[in-house]
């Protein structure tokens, strides 16, 4: 199933996996944000939310969230701030091709 096929509240197109950062927790999250988290893990970045935006009446914006800390990895590995209504500074625009997915 696409994520855009599925409604919010609805959990049929989650994933959840037990990322280096957590010891004991799974999160869980939208599979078609698998690859993309997966690298952002890789480059050693704590993320703590994320939604690809398509449960959203299909036209929802997709975003990942990090650590404070992770910040400046996230930009170093070319990703993009997102502007949001909170102006929180560690909000992230998905990879071009995550959203052509």
């Amino acid at each position: 199933m696409k994520c855009r096929k599925s409604k919010v509240q609805e959990y049929d197109c989650q994933v959840c996996v037990k990322p280096f950062f957590s010891k004991d927790k799974f999160i869980c999250f939208d599979k078609c944000l698998v690859n993309e988290l997966f690298h952002i893990w890789d480059n050693g970045i704590e993320t703590v939310g994320c939604c690809c935006g398509g449960h959203i009446n299909n036209k929802g914006k997709g975003y990942i969230q990090v650590a404070e800390k992770d910040i400046k990895k996230m930009e170093q590995i070319g990703y993009k701030h997102q502007k949001n209504q909170f102006n929180y500074n560690n909000i992230f625009n998905l990879n071009e091709k995550t959203l052509h997915n």
